[in-house]
Protein backbone atom coordinates (compact mmCIF):
# COMPACT_ATOMS: atom_id res chain seq x y z
CA UNK A 1 0.00 0.00 0.00
CA UNK A 2 3.00 2.56 0.61
CA UNK A 3 3.73 2.21 -3.34
CA UNK A 4 0.14 2.92 -3.95
CA UNK A 5 0.39 5.63 -2.07
CA UNK A 6 3.45 7.12 -3.46
CA UNK A 7 2.12 6.93 -6.85
CA UNK A 8 -1.17 7.58 -6.18
CA UNK A 9 -0.03 11.16 -4.42
CA UNK A 10 2.23 11.90 -8.10
CA UNK A 11 -0.91 11.26 -10.30
CA UNK A 12 -3.45 13.45 -7.72
CA UNK A 13 -0.60 16.08 -9.07
CA UNK A 14 -1.27 14.85 -12.67
CA UNK A 15 -5.10 15.11 -12.54
CA UNK A 16 -5.21 18.84 -11.26
CA UNK A 17 -3.60 19.65 -14.77
CA UNK A 18 -6.34 17.84 -16.24
CA UNK A 19 -8.29 18.97 -14.51
CA UNK A 20 -7.58 22.55 -14.70
CA UNK A 21 -7.98 22.01 -18.48
CA UNK A 22 -11.47 20.01 -18.02
CA UNK A 23 -12.60 23.59 -16.06
CA UNK A 24 -10.90 26.07 -18.29
CA UNK A 25 -8.56 27.22 -15.39
CA UNK A 26 -5.54 25.91 -18.18
CA UNK A 27 -5.53 25.30 -21.80
CA UNK A 28 -3.36 22.72 -23.40
CA UNK A 29 -1.69 25.03 -25.38
CA UNK A 30 -0.42 26.43 -21.82
CA UNK A 31 1.78 22.92 -21.13
CA UNK A 32 3.78 24.00 -24.05
CA UNK A 33 5.19 27.41 -21.74
CA UNK A 34 5.62 24.82 -18.44
CA UNK A 35 7.08 22.59 -20.81
CA UNK A 36 10.02 24.95 -21.77
CA UNK A 37 10.34 26.31 -17.97
CA UNK A 38 10.99 22.71 -17.16
CA UNK A 39 13.45 21.74 -19.68
CA UNK A 40 15.48 24.51 -19.81
CA UNK A 41 15.13 26.06 -16.16
CA UNK A 42 13.80 23.83 -13.46
CA UNK A 43 14.73 19.96 -14.91
CA UNK A 44 18.25 20.89 -15.66
CA UNK A 45 18.52 22.20 -12.34
CA UNK A 46 16.46 19.19 -10.92
CA UNK A 47 19.62 16.98 -12.28
CA UNK A 48 22.58 18.96 -11.56
CA UNK A 49 21.15 18.50 -7.99
CA UNK A 50 21.63 15.13 -8.05
CA UNK A 51 24.11 14.35 -10.32
CA UNK A 52 27.02 16.70 -8.07
CA UNK A 53 27.72 14.61 -5.14
CA UNK A 54 26.61 10.82 -6.97
CA UNK A 55 29.01 8.65 -7.50
CA UNK A 56 29.03 6.64 -11.19
CA UNK A 57 29.72 2.60 -11.30
CA UNK A 58 30.34 1.08 -14.74
CA UNK A 59 27.36 -1.14 -14.48
CA UNK A 60 25.50 2.20 -15.20
CA UNK A 61 26.09 2.80 -18.19
CA UNK A 62 25.58 -1.22 -19.32
CA UNK A 63 22.13 -0.58 -19.06
CA UNK A 64 21.52 1.80 -22.33
CA UNK A 65 22.88 -0.88 -24.26
CA UNK A 66 20.45 -3.31 -23.06
CA UNK A 67 18.05 -0.34 -23.45
CA UNK A 68 19.04 -0.13 -27.16
CA UNK A 69 18.96 -3.98 -27.78
CA UNK A 70 14.64 -4.32 -25.94
CA UNK A 71 14.01 -0.88 -28.11
CA UNK A 72 15.08 -2.60 -31.27
CA UNK A 73 13.15 -6.06 -31.02
CA UNK A 74 10.22 -4.35 -29.86
CA UNK A 75 10.04 -2.24 -32.74
CA UNK A 76 10.65 -5.70 -34.88
CA UNK A 77 8.35 -7.28 -33.05
CA UNK A 78 5.45 -4.86 -33.33
CA UNK A 79 6.14 -3.52 -36.84
CA UNK A 80 5.42 -7.33 -37.92
CA UNK A 81 2.48 -7.79 -35.45
CA UNK A 82 0.99 -4.94 -37.50
CA UNK A 83 1.06 -6.65 -40.78
CA UNK A 84 -0.28 -9.67 -39.08
CA UNK A 85 -3.21 -7.71 -38.19
CA UNK A 86 -2.92 -5.79 -41.80
CA UNK A 87 -3.07 -2.35 -39.60
CA UNK A 88 -2.96 0.76 -42.40
CA UNK A 89 0.47 2.31 -42.11
CA UNK A 90 -0.63 5.55 -40.29
CA UNK A 91 -2.04 3.30 -37.28
CA UNK A 92 1.21 0.74 -38.12
CA UNK A 93 3.83 4.42 -37.54
CA UNK A 94 1.53 4.95 -34.43
CA UNK A 95 1.67 1.24 -32.66
CA UNK A 96 5.37 1.33 -33.51
CA UNK A 97 6.58 3.97 -31.75
CA UNK A 98 3.74 3.61 -28.59
CA UNK A 99 5.04 0.16 -28.22
CA UNK A 100 8.85 0.98 -27.72
CA UNK A 101 9.06 4.04 -26.16
CA UNK A 102 8.84 4.85 -22.77
CA UNK A 103 8.37 7.86 -20.94
CA UNK A 104 11.62 7.50 -18.74
CA UNK A 105 11.99 11.01 -18.06
CA UNK A 106 9.10 13.05 -17.11
CA UNK A 107 6.93 10.48 -15.86
CA UNK A 108 10.53 8.30 -14.62
CA UNK A 109 12.12 10.72 -12.24
CA UNK A 110 9.47 11.53 -10.17
CA UNK A 111 8.61 7.99 -9.79
CA UNK A 112 11.91 7.04 -9.27
CA UNK A 113 12.87 9.68 -7.04
CA UNK A 114 9.61 8.49 -4.70
CA UNK A 115 10.22 4.72 -5.00
CA UNK A 116 13.66 4.99 -4.10
CA UNK A 117 13.99 7.28 -1.37
CA UNK A 118 17.22 7.26 0.76
CA UNK A 119 19.33 6.15 -2.20
CA UNK A 120 22.05 8.94 -3.69
CA UNK A 121 22.55 6.58 -6.57
CA UNK A 122 19.39 5.82 -7.72
CA UNK A 123 18.64 9.67 -9.65
CA UNK A 124 21.85 9.05 -11.48
CA UNK A 125 20.90 5.57 -12.33
CA UNK A 126 17.68 6.91 -13.74
CA UNK A 127 19.36 9.90 -15.36
CA UNK A 128 21.75 7.73 -17.62
CA UNK A 129 18.85 5.54 -18.40
CA UNK A 130 16.66 7.80 -20.15
CA UNK A 131 19.54 10.15 -21.30
CA UNK A 132 21.87 7.94 -22.59
CA UNK A 133 18.91 5.22 -23.28
CA UNK A 134 15.44 5.89 -24.34
CA UNK A 135 16.08 9.66 -24.86
CA UNK A 136 18.65 9.40 -27.68
CA UNK A 137 16.74 7.10 -29.72
CA UNK A 138 13.15 8.73 -28.95
CA UNK A 139 14.75 11.80 -30.93
CA UNK A 140 16.60 10.03 -34.09
CA UNK A 141 14.34 7.25 -34.76
CA UNK A 142 10.64 8.48 -35.66
CA UNK A 143 11.69 10.26 -38.55
CA UNK A 144 13.80 7.15 -40.01
CA UNK A 145 10.76 5.08 -38.89
CA UNK A 146 8.60 7.35 -40.78
CA UNK A 147 10.51 7.02 -44.12
CA UNK A 148 10.23 2.89 -43.35
CA UNK A 149 6.71 2.91 -42.36
CA UNK A 150 4.65 5.84 -43.95
CA UNK A 151 7.09 6.23 -46.71
CA UNK A 152 7.72 10.25 -46.13
CA UNK A 153 9.59 11.71 -48.15
CA UNK A 154 9.03 15.42 -46.90
CA UNK A 155 11.09 15.36 -43.45
CA UNK A 156 14.71 15.20 -44.67
CA UNK A 157 16.45 15.68 -41.25
CA UNK A 158 19.30 13.59 -41.00
CA UNK A 159 20.57 11.91 -38.56
CA UNK A 160 23.86 13.89 -37.16
CA UNK A 161 21.79 17.04 -37.39
CA UNK A 162 19.37 15.25 -34.71
CA UNK A 163 21.66 13.96 -32.40
CA UNK A 164 23.80 17.14 -32.55
CA UNK A 165 20.66 18.68 -31.36
CA UNK A 166 19.82 16.77 -28.45
CA UNK A 167 23.41 17.32 -27.42
CA UNK A 168 23.25 21.32 -27.77
CA UNK A 169 19.83 21.08 -25.19
CA UNK A 170 20.37 22.37 -21.77
CA UNK A 171 19.65 18.83 -20.09
CA UNK A 172 22.38 17.10 -22.41
CA UNK A 173 24.41 19.86 -21.21
CA UNK A 174 24.04 19.97 -17.61
CA UNK A 175 23.79 16.08 -17.35
CA UNK A 176 27.39 15.70 -19.37
CA UNK A 177 28.68 18.69 -17.23
CA UNK A 178 27.16 16.65 -13.74
CA UNK A 179 28.92 13.34 -14.99
CA UNK A 180 32.75 14.90 -15.69
CA UNK A 181 32.53 17.24 -12.69
CA UNK A 182 30.49 15.26 -10.27
CA UNK A 183 32.81 15.98 -7.37
CA UNK A 184 32.68 19.85 -7.62
CA UNK A 185 31.49 21.52 -4.65
CA UNK A 186 29.19 24.53 -5.66
CA UNK A 187 28.96 27.48 -3.31
CA UNK A 188 26.19 27.60 -1.22
CA UNK A 189 24.80 30.89 -3.14
CA UNK A 190 24.55 28.91 -6.43
CA UNK A 191 22.96 25.58 -4.49
CA UNK A 192 20.31 27.48 -2.70
CA UNK A 193 18.09 28.29 -5.97
CA UNK A 194 19.35 25.18 -7.85
CA UNK A 195 17.77 23.59 -4.75
CA UNK A 196 14.56 25.10 -4.99
CA UNK A 197 13.88 25.03 -8.60
CA UNK A 198 14.67 21.65 -8.12
CA UNK A 199 11.89 21.00 -6.15
CA UNK A 200 9.63 22.52 -8.84
CA UNK A 201 10.43 20.32 -11.17
CA UNK A 202 8.35 17.00 -10.00
CA UNK A 203 4.69 19.32 -9.92
CA UNK A 204 5.56 21.45 -12.78
CA UNK A 205 5.90 18.01 -14.43
CA UNK A 206 2.53 16.34 -13.48
CA UNK A 207 0.76 19.13 -14.14
CA UNK A 208 2.17 19.41 -17.94
CA UNK A 209 1.47 15.98 -18.27
CA UNK A 210 -2.01 16.12 -17.42
CA UNK A 211 -2.48 18.81 -19.88
CA UNK A 212 -1.68 16.90 -22.37
CA UNK A 213 -3.60 13.77 -21.60
CA UNK A 214 -6.44 13.41 -24.15
CA UNK A 215 -8.72 10.68 -23.97
CA UNK A 216 -10.32 9.62 -27.31
CA UNK A 217 -11.79 6.71 -28.81
CA UNK A 218 -10.66 3.59 -26.50
CA UNK A 219 -13.02 1.17 -27.71
CA UNK A 220 -12.49 1.95 -31.65
CA UNK A 221 -8.64 1.61 -30.88
CA UNK A 222 -9.06 -1.82 -28.64
CA UNK A 223 -6.70 -4.58 -30.34
CA UNK A 224 -3.99 -2.14 -30.90
CA UNK A 225 -3.98 -0.87 -27.45
CA UNK A 226 -3.73 -4.27 -25.89
CA UNK A 227 -0.84 -4.95 -28.37
CA UNK A 228 0.97 -1.58 -27.27
CA UNK A 229 0.25 -2.58 -23.46
CA UNK A 230 1.23 -6.08 -23.88
CA UNK A 231 4.67 -5.13 -25.38
CA UNK A 232 5.25 -2.01 -24.07
CA UNK A 233 4.02 -2.36 -19.91
CA UNK A 234 4.35 -6.05 -19.87
CA UNK A 235 7.34 -7.74 -22.78
CA UNK A 236 9.57 -4.74 -22.02
CA UNK A 237 9.99 -5.33 -18.30
CA UNK A 238 10.67 -8.80 -18.55
CA UNK A 239 13.49 -8.41 -20.92
CA UNK A 240 14.71 -5.80 -18.92
CA UNK A 241 14.94 -7.43 -15.74
CA UNK A 242 15.58 -11.07 -17.06
CA UNK A 243 18.61 -9.25 -19.99
CA UNK A 244 19.76 -7.12 -17.69
CA UNK A 245 20.51 -9.46 -14.68
CA UNK A 246 22.49 -12.04 -16.59
CA UNK A 247 24.77 -9.08 -17.32
CA UNK A 248 25.18 -7.36 -13.95
CA UNK A 249 24.09 -7.41 -10.32
CA UNK A 250 23.53 -4.10 -8.34
CA UNK A 251 19.75 -4.97 -7.82
CA UNK A 252 18.83 -1.05 -7.51
CA UNK A 253 20.30 -0.85 -10.90
CA UNK A 254 18.01 -3.39 -12.40
CA UNK A 255 15.28 -2.33 -10.49
CA UNK A 256 15.30 1.01 -11.85
CA UNK A 257 15.91 0.27 -15.32
CA UNK A 258 12.73 -2.35 -15.41
CA UNK A 259 10.79 0.95 -13.87
CA UNK A 260 11.45 2.84 -16.53
CA UNK A 261 11.13 0.95 -19.24
CA UNK A 262 7.99 -0.21 -18.49
CA UNK A 263 6.22 2.94 -17.85
CA UNK A 264 3.79 4.34 -20.40
CA UNK A 265 4.80 5.70 -23.73
CA UNK A 266 6.58 8.43 -24.17
CA UNK A 267 4.34 11.98 -24.12
CA UNK A 268 6.71 13.16 -26.87
CA UNK A 269 5.66 10.18 -29.03
CA UNK A 270 2.24 11.96 -29.75
CA UNK A 271 3.91 14.80 -31.36
CA UNK A 272 5.97 12.64 -33.84
CA UNK A 273 2.96 10.81 -34.69
CA UNK A 274 0.98 13.76 -35.92
CA UNK A 275 4.41 15.43 -37.41
CA UNK A 276 5.19 12.32 -39.18
CA UNK A 277 1.72 11.93 -40.09
CA UNK A 278 0.54 8.97 -38.05
CA UNK A 279 -2.73 7.74 -36.42
CA UNK A 280 -2.56 10.76 -34.04
CA UNK A 281 -6.18 9.51 -32.30
CA UNK A 282 -4.65 6.50 -31.19
CA UNK A 283 -1.31 7.99 -30.06
CA UNK A 284 -3.07 10.21 -27.61
CA UNK A 285 -5.59 7.38 -26.64
CA UNK A 286 -3.28 4.84 -25.72
CA UNK A 287 -0.69 7.18 -24.08
CA UNK A 288 -3.87 8.40 -21.87
CA UNK A 289 -4.55 4.92 -21.21
CA UNK A 290 -1.15 3.81 -20.49
CA UNK A 291 -0.60 6.48 -18.23
CA UNK A 292 -3.83 5.89 -16.06
CA UNK A 293 -2.53 2.09 -15.90
CA UNK A 294 0.90 3.06 -14.45
CA UNK A 295 -1.03 3.76 -10.94
CA UNK A 296 -1.67 -0.24 -10.99
CA UNK A 297 1.35 -1.03 -12.97
CA UNK A 298 4.13 0.46 -10.98
CA UNK A 299 3.10 -0.36 -7.53
CA UNK A 300 2.47 -3.94 -8.72
CA UNK A 301 6.50 -4.13 -10.26
CA UNK A 302 7.95 -2.44 -7.25
CA UNK A 303 6.26 -5.14 -5.42
CA UNK A 304 7.19 -7.99 -7.70
CA UNK A 305 10.75 -6.41 -7.72
CA UNK A 306 11.23 -6.64 -3.61
CA UNK A 307 11.76 -2.55 -3.09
Amino acid sequence: MTHLGTVLGLFLMLMIGYGCKKVHLLKEEHSQILNKIILNITLPCFLLAHLLGSKFTPNMFVTPLVFYTIIFITLIVSYFICKLFKFNQKLTYAIVLTASFANTGYLGYPIVEALFKGNPQAMPTAVIIDLLGCGLLVYILPPILSKIIIKDEEHKESILKNILDVLKTPIMIVTIFGLIFHNLQLPNFILEPLNRFSGATVPLIMIAIGLKLNPVKGSKYFIPILIVFILKMILQPILMYYGLGAIIHEKYIIDIATIQIGLAPAMILSIYTENYKGDVDFASTVIFICTMLTILTVPLTAIILGI
